[in-house]
Order: structure tokens, then C-alpha cells, then sequence
């Protein structure tokens, strides 16, 4: 017995027989005491949450949408002024128009508003190939990335969407629902009490978005032609766009300020930096054969197939009506005239045109306009 378990007077210390035996490895602090009475109670530390980052890569080169940043922003500020619980955009526009790339630029800039994470889906509501996300494959895609081990995972999309929603609740989280088909595709996908901000892109106007949940809706046009020329400068660069401005001015006049249009241009131009300019707007100025020329060899990157998904989700009607209103001459038609030209009733061409406009396929161009800018 050492002199550390006697006391001044010679005497044992009580637990002075106590001895610890460790048979494997310690890790973290250890604790000797002498006798415990009742019972010994372990809190293991609370794991914390997995923080996902789901987010794809901001596009490389991108340009303008000065005001459509600053009111996504600003719809983030209000939110943590007034203490709204979910702040939802609704970013619509005609595919091609640039919504993913806007919704991707802005959340990389902001990323440290949401210390907890990023989730995304592609919703594929709208695309050539394959069928769109179902909201069980997009609820299960996000619980697996929360940290939800999939065999525990509920089989009933109910249950899986209360257990997204607990897992997200309170949590600053950003959302990205992309290319979604409908209200309806988005819905499971909305948290309920959270701090989190979903964004939403699709090519319809999402009215049910905006009048049930409060969504903001935020649509994008064409890009203006400074903001065109600048982004084909920016796949090209300045010296090759200097060096051709007709050709230039022609690819701007054909590819009407439509950011995937501009896109596929510069990435066929890129292709072949030896070829001059001119000889790839020469084959663009035919509007009969420009959609076959808006191919760069990738579903991504082809202007036909683009349309043509927006194209195949019409009504039966809708469809007709807009292959005939493409046929009249100049970029506006009247009401009375598509009505004519469709040989039907004035309130029946209103109700198809309304359907053509919520699929970004037409636009009213004033409110007191009776007819169409096609």
C-alpha cells in the first residue's frame, strides 16, 4: 500500500482496496472512483444532424438577371425580417430561358445563409427522355441524404413525408425543386415548420404554388441584347466576338436572346476555333432549318428537344391552336384572328391561349391586349 492510500495516522482510506482493471483500449477521459452507490447512467452526446450539399456546380459562365437576384434576395431578406416560417420562389419561364442556371448562380452565392445544407432534384417534369421524378423517389432521395438509413425508411408516402419534414424542421436549409411539372409535383416536397428556403423552377406558371403556399413568382424573359452579346463573349471571348460582328449580330438575331439558344451557338463554335463565325450564322439565318441547326449533339443542348417537351404537354387543342397561330404572319395575333384562324368560338381561343401562356409558350403583351405574342 503506498503512503497516498494511508492517511497522516497510518489508517487505510476508505476504497483504499479498490482496484481498476482495463482490459482493452481507453479512448476519451477516464474517471477512477472509489465506491459508486446506485446506479451508473450513460448519456451518450446527441449525433448531430448530416448536413447534405446536394447542390450541382454554378455554371461557368453566366450573365445579366441583375434584377431577378436582387428579388430572390430580397424575398430571403423579408422572410428573416418578418420571421416567415418557409420562403418559397416560383421561377417560370419557356424552356431554354435559363431558370436552373439563375436558381444555381444565386444559391452558390449565398450559401452561407444556409449553414445547415442544400438538397436538390432535377424533377425531369418536363424532358425527352424518361419519366418525371415521382415525389416517393424525391422524398426517399432526400431522407437518404438527411441521413436516414434506407431500411429504416417508411414504405407509406405519408409517413416518409413526416419524416422529412421533422428531420428538416427549424433547420436553414435551401431547397432546390427543379424543372417541376405542376403544383402538385412540388407539394410533398414543401417542409412544413422550417427556416428553410425552396426555390422552384418549372415551365409553367405555378398559381397553385403562389395562392396556397405563398410562393413568390418570379418569371424570366429573354435576355436583352447587351446581356446576349456579353454571354456569347463569355463562351467565346472578346477577341473572336470582336473579330466577326455581323456574324455576331446575326447569331443574336436568331437565337433571340435565349440563353440555351446562345449556348448551343457558342458550344458549336467552340468546337471548331479554327472555323470562322460567319459560316455557322449562314446556316442559322434559314428559319426553316434553324431548330436543326440548334444542336450541339446533346440532349442538353438541343433547341428541338427542348420545345418539344413543352410541346408534347399540352392539350390536344392547345397543341393545334399553336402550330396555327405560329403560321400567321408577324409576332402578335389577335384574339378574334386565332379564333378564326382555329375555327373556334372567341372564349374557347381565350381559354387555349390562357393555357399556351401558363405553359410559357405565348405572352400577352398588355393587359388590355385581346390577342398573343407568339
Amino acid at each position: 500500500m503506498t503512503t497516498e492510500e494511508q492517511n497522516s495516522q497510518g489508517r487505510e482510506l476508505p476504497g483504499a482496496d479498490v482496484r481498476n482493471e482495463v482490459s482493452a483500449p481507453v479512448g476519451g477521459h477516464v474517471v477512477q472512483a472509489g465506491v459508486v452507490h446506485g446506479g451508473v447512467h450513460l448519456h451518450p452526446g446527441r449525433e448531430r444532424p448530416v448536413v447534405p450539399h446536394q447542390l450541382p456546380a454554378a455554371p461557368r459562365v453566366f450573365t445579366g438577371r441583375a434584377g431577378e437576384l436582387a428579388a430572390l434576395t430580397a424575398a430571403l431578406d423579408d422572410a428573416a425580417d418578418t420571421g416567415a416560417t418557409v420562403t418559397i420562389s416560383a421561377l417560370g419561364g419557356a424552356g431554354g430561358i435559363g431558370k436552373t442556371w439563375l436558381a444555381l448562380h444565386w444559391a452558390h452565392r449565398h450559401l452561407d445563409r444556409f449553414p445547415d445544407g442544400q438538397l436538390f432534384v432535377d424533377l425531369r417534369g418536363f424532358t425527352p427522355v424518361g419519366e418525371p421524378v415521382t415525389a416517393t423517389e424525391a422524398v426517399r432521395g432526400f431522407l437518404g441524404a438527411l441521413g436516414v438509413d434506407p431500411a429504416g425508411m417508411p414504405t407509406d408516402l405519408d409517413a416518409q413525408v413526416g419524416l422529412y419534414r421533422s428531420l428538416v424542421a427549424g433547420r436553414r436549409l435551401l431547397i432546390v425543386l427543379d424543372n417541376a411539372r405542376d403544383t402538385s409535383h412540388v407539394a410533398p416536397l414543401l417542409p412544413g415548420n422550417s427556416a428553410s428556403t425552396v426555390l422552384v423552377t418549372s415551365r409553367r406558371q405555378l398559381a397553385g404554388l403562389v395562392t396556397t403556399h405563398g410562393a413568390r413568382p418570379l418569371d424570366l424573359d429573354v435576355l436583352p441584347e447587351a446581356e446576349a452579346r456579353q454571354l456569347l463573349a463569355g463562351h467565346l471571348g472578346d477577341a473572336r466576338v470582336a473579330a466577326e460582328p455581323a456574324a455576331v449580330d446575326a447569331f443574336l438575331e436568331c437565337c433571340g436572346g435565349l440563353p440555351l439558344a446562345l449556348s448551343i451557338v457558342a458550344a458549336r463554335a467552340t468546337a471548331h476555333p479554327g472555323f470562322p463565325l460567319r459560316l455557322l450564322a449562314e446556316e442559322l439565318r434559314d428559319h426553316t432549318t434553324r431548330l436543326d441547326e440548334l444542336d450541339a449533339g446533346e440532349i442538353p443542348l438541343n433547341l428541338r428537344a427542348a420545345f418539344s417537351s413543352s410541346y408534347a404537354a399540352l392539350t390536344a387543342e392547345a397543341a393545334v391552336l399553336l402550330g396555327l397561330v405560329g403560321l400567321a404572319p408577324g409576332p402578335d395575333i389577335g384574339l378574334p384572328a386565332a379564333a378564326s384562324l382555329a375555327g373556334l368560338s372567341v372564349p374557347r381561343a381565350r381559354a387555349l391561349l390562357r393555357e399556351l401562356e401558363t405553359a410559357h409558350l405565348v405572352s400577352q403583351p398588355s393587359p388590355a391586349a385581346t390577342g398573343c405574342t407568339t
